[in-house]
């Protein structure tokens, strides 16, 4: 997969977390740094979050090791304070 093509899926995992309101903030991914063969960062410029190291294998889904490794961050960061959806209406 091309490093255009993990940045588009890198996004697209941003947005996903986003609208699926598990993503307290939005984030942009401005950089995706290729650091060893199977680990990246990607980097938001933010200061609320700078960037996370995602791990990923070849064959794998890159969108889904984002979206783990951004989730990951943001309960240790956060406290365990992430945003979940609630299902009953009242």
């Amino acid at each position: 997969m091309s490093s255009e093509s993990l940045h588009v899926e890198a996004q697209l995992a941003l947005d996903e977390l986003r609208q699926e309101e598990l993503l307290p903030f939005p984030l942009v991914a401005h950089k995706l740094i290729d650091e060893t063969h199977g680990d990246y960062t990607v980097v938001f410029y933010d200061s609320r979050l700078n960037s996370v190291i995602v791990r990923w294998k070849e064959g794998e889904s890159f969108k889904a090791a984002v979206r783990s490794a951004v989730v990951a961050r943001i309960e240790i960061r956060g406290g365990g304070r992430l945003k979940t959806r609630t299902t009953s209406r009242s």
